[in-house]
């Protein structure tokens, strides 16, 4: 709270990944509606074009490492021609990230 998004994602990668991200720009804006241990949520998301250096430690293997204060997050690359077979929510960005729009796109979705 209190910070432009495109602020808290760049902090948010330095912090998790150590890596100083390039935001090129604003794809969705997404209200996503979804069930988590029996709860009904609403989620306002904002999902941006990024980019890592192009000598980013995270393009140097298919899997890596990421911290989230105590916790250790797992990254994997996933080709897009094979998202179908991930488990990926929102499930829109299945399809969605092979067919990003030329402009910002308001999408209403439910999982």
């Amino acid at each position: 709270m209190l910070e432009p998004a495109e602020d808290a994602l760049k902090r948010e990668m330095r912090e998790e990944l150590g890596i100083e991200i390039h935001i090129e720009r604003l794809v969705w804006v997404v209200e996503n509606f979804f069930e988590h241990d029996n709860k009904s949520y609403h989620e306002l998301a904002f999902y941006f074009l990024m980019a890592f250096p192009h000598d980013s430690h995270a393009y140097k293997n298919e899997e890596f490492l990421g911290n989230d204060e105590s916790i250790k997050l797992f990254f994997k690359w996933h080709q897009l021609s094979k998202l179908e077979d991930v488990r990926l929510y929102p499930s829109f960005l299945r399809k969605g990230l092979s067919l990003l729009p030329e402009g910002i796109e308001h999408i209403v979705h439910t999982d």
